[in-house]
């Protein structure tokens, strides 16, 4: 029916309409914070580092999926938990005891560590300052607790598993270590490679001239000078190749697959080292298989 509004009801539908307009801007506002929050806990809950905050009281207030999957258990499990507790679970019993102790200052600072399990963490920790008070109280959305008189004290602490970069890290070192001792190794090879020549070219010089005359000759054998003359060409010789490994170190050499008469390379090391102990009377006795005939390897590390 027709009804003209008197100022009265005009006046009450004014403020009837005023809040429910209150009503729906807190209600869209309320969808907002919701979405935000969902958004804010999936970006928390899906960084893969460990994340825990802690209240004054160093009780851990929050912390994330990863945190709580590294202690085994539900993230609602721990909240509440002391944070030496919380390291115990983590890094194991030294490392809480020693980071976590009563009065420990909460400030900036990173620092790593060694878990009982021997995987190696990045830790950092920040104290927040910015916090209203009796914000993330674990007992807000059970009861109303009595708030903190100041969140000064109140920190965040990041982890992450450094394990791997740590593995990496030692092995640049170690390739670095090992271009150095290469360089070292050019020069000490070549420096030792000039006297071994003088060596070589001086016993090859005396075997010759030895061999040069026939009452020479068989004095020579008579004496085993021509033995030992070519025992010099062939360690002298030999340092050579030791050398030229030390190069390889930082090379990486393969070794090499020459046919090589195992029982020669055999005989040749028992008969220096037989006439090496001589004076004690030690005696060497080759006992090798004729068939075995030649094998493809290193000669030179095989004598080695």
């Amino acid at each position: 029916e027709h009804h003209r509004f008197t100022a009265e009801e005009r006046q009450q539908l004014e403020g009837l309409a005023d809040m429910a307009a209150l009503a729906l801007d807190n209600a869209r506002l309320l969808d907002t914070l919701g979405a935000a929050k969902r958004v804010w806990e999936q970006t928390f809950d899906a960084i893969p580092d460990g994340i825990i905050v802690h209240d004054d009281r160093m009780r851990v207030v929050r912390c994330n999926m990863a945190a709580a999957e590294a202690m085994g258990l539900h993230p609602s499990d721990v909240a509440g938990l002391s944070c030496a507790v919380a390291f115990a679970r983590l890094f194991g019993e030294r490392a809480a005891a020693y980071h976590m102790r009563p009065g420990t200052p909460r400030t900036t600072s990173s620092f790593e560590l060694q878990a009982e399990d021997g995987r190696r963490y990045l830790v950092a920790v920040a104290p927040l300052s910015s916090l209203e008070p009796g914000a993330w109280s674990p007992e807000s959305e059970e009861k109303e607790a009595e708030a903190p008189a100041s969140n000064s004290s109140w920190s965040v602490i990041t982890w992450s598993d450094i394990t791997t970069l740590a593995e990496v890290q030692e092995q640049l070192a170690r390739s670095r270590r090992l271009a150095t001792i290469g360089q070292l190794a050019a020069g000490v090879a070549h420096e030792i490679n000039n006297p071994l020549a003088a060596i070589t070219t001086c016993a090859e010089a005396t075997l010759r001239d030895l061999n040069s005359d026939p009452a020479t000759a068989d004095a020579a054998r008579e004496r085993q000078w021509d033995y030992y003359l070519e025992e010099i060409v062939r360690q002298a010789l030999r340092c050579k190749q030791i050398t030229r490994g030390l190069l390889d170190l930082s090379r990486q050499k393969r070794a090499r697959r020459d046919p090589v008469d195992l029982n020669r390379v055999v005989a040749q090391a028992a008969q220096l080292f037989e006439r090496r102990g001589q004076e004690s009377g030690a005696r060497f006795e080759v006992v090798a298989d004729p068939a075995v005939g030649e094998v493809a390897t290193d000669e030179a590390m095989v004598r080695q």
